[in-house]
């Protein structure tokens, strides 16, 4: 029986090329491949930090970054 992974977090899933977990953005039709990574809790991470970054979603774990937004 084959095994599937999959995230329980968004911006991630299991590359089963390399074994590891990948975490990615994606904006309209642009993806942004964040990297490849052993935990999936680390990938979930690097999500959060590019989502950050480029204020552009929501974030898997908001209790750990301080979000600040550009005032209109």
């Amino acid at each position: 029986m084959k095994e599937h992974k999959t995230s329980k977090y968004r911006g991630v899933s299991f590359h089963r090329a390399t074994g590891k977990w990948q975490a990615q953005i994606a904006r309209k039709y642009d993806k942004r491949h964040l990297g490849y990574f052993e935990a999936e809790y680390d990938a979930a991470c690097a999500y959060d930090a590019a989502i950050i970054k480029h204020d552009i979603g929501l974030i898997n774990f908001p209790e750990n970054f301080q979000l600040r937004r550009k005032k209109s």
